[in-house]
């Protein structure tokens, strides 16, 4: 099958070759019937700072966005707290402590 040239796309995909360094911690939201996650605030409370990232989707033209968010945290070896804000303005979910160096999968009623 034969495609135009200028309508023909090709994909790369990178491998990171770098030593990782420092500490991150992930966090994956998980959807529950009749509800969004797009638009909820992720929150990590760690070594006195706030990183803060917000779930959103259509924000570009032929990309989509994952709904894993990564938060690097450098030399801080402990996390405080993940604190999801939801969009529909119900209660928030708070994960005390959770483990670094991992994802965290977590739904309105809190860690799975």
């Amino acid at each position: 099958r034969r495609t135009h040239p200028r309508l023909a796309y090709f994909v790369h995909l990178y491998a990171n070759q770098y030593e990782s360094v420092g500490n991150w911690i992930g966090v994956t939201l998980l959807e529950e019937a009749g509800t969004t996650i797009f638009g909820a605030r992720i929150k990590v409370r760690a070594g006195g700072k706030t990183f803060v990232n917000v779930l959103v989707n259509g924000d570009s033209s032929g990309a989509q966005h994952s709904q894993t968010k990564h938060f690097g945290i450098g030399a801080v070896s402990r996390v405080d707290s993940i604190e999801i804000e939801w969009p529909n303005g119900g209660p928030g979910t708070v994960i005390r402590h959770p483990a670094i160096n991992q994802y965290h999968r977590i739904g309105r009623e809190g860690a799975r």
